[in-house]
């Protein structure tokens, strides 16, 4: 169901759940929201910091709760992306 998707989405990854990471970019790019970014942070390795970046890149709107996101995500690349996206 459309609508439910992402919100089961999220509370997998909440619960981390990696598999659902492709669903939640999927979702990102159907119906962007903030609910959707954060719960990438629960589920984040070094792709989701990659494509976090890209997202932001391709969409400054965005940029700003990307640049949230990823300063609450465990891995060293994720500081050096937040920092790319702040120059």
């Amino acid at each position: 169901v459309p609508h439910v998707r992402p919100q089961a989405a999220i509370v997998l990854a909440e619960a981390g759940e990696e598999e659902v990471r492709d669903m939640l970019f999927y979702e990102m790019r159907v119906r962007p929201s903030r609910p959707l970014l954060e719960a990438l942070s629960f589920i984040a390795n070094e792709d989701v910091v990659i494509r976090l970046g890209q997202f932001a890149r391709q969409n400054p709107n965005w940029c700003e709760i990307v640049i949230a996101v990823l300063e609450v995500i465990d891995h060293p690349k994720a500081r050096k992306v937040a920092a790319s996206l702040i120059a």
